[in-house]
């Protein structure tokens, strides 16, 4: 137990499901025939993606893209999948590359996501034992990272 409320929790979870649905916005708004996984991703966990941000009304102008995106392309699968037949991740993701070519949706714009960066007064603590870790990891060197100081916390 961290000692954080279940209220806490919850402005916690719904700020991440926030900002992730800012991202995904983003991505269909600018970049979407870039982003063909994510169209396939959307419209394979359609039921879990809207379930997540559905009946939270700060979610719903965040919805409204990615609702649009879902329809447009399953019906656009529907209409050229038999039904008889089982579609292959493969054959989807040709039919969301074709459907792609006549997107012309007019989604809703939002503003440009801006994020900082805030540094740290000693980032070096995190960052040089991360890379070093890395370049140990892949250099294939045999290294006994338990002797090294390098790889101890202080």
């Amino acid at each position: 137990d961290d000692g954080a409320s279940d209220g806490e929790r919850a402005k916690v979870y719904g700020e991440l499901l926030r900002t992730c649905l800012e991202v995904i916005n983003a991505t269909i708004t600018y970049a979407l025939p870039r982003n063909l996984n994510l169209i396939y991703a959307m419209i394979h966990r359609k039921e879990a993606f809207i379930r997540a941000g559905g009946g939270i009304p700060s979610l719903e102008p965040l919805m409204e893209n990615a609702s649009s995106v879902i329809s447009f392309f399953s019906k656009k699968i529907d209409k050229s999948l038999n039904p008889n037949d089982p579609a292959s991740p493969e054959s989807v993701m040709q039919q969301i590359k074709d459907a792609s070519l006549s997107w012309g949706a007019h989604l809703r714009m939002f503003p440009e996501l801006r994020y900082s960066y805030q540094q740290d007064e000693r980032p070096e603590e995190f960052f040089v034992p991360y890379v070093w870790g890395i370049v140990l990891s892949h250099s294939g060197m045999a290294w006994n990272a338990q002797k090294s100081r390098l790889f101890t916390g202080r």
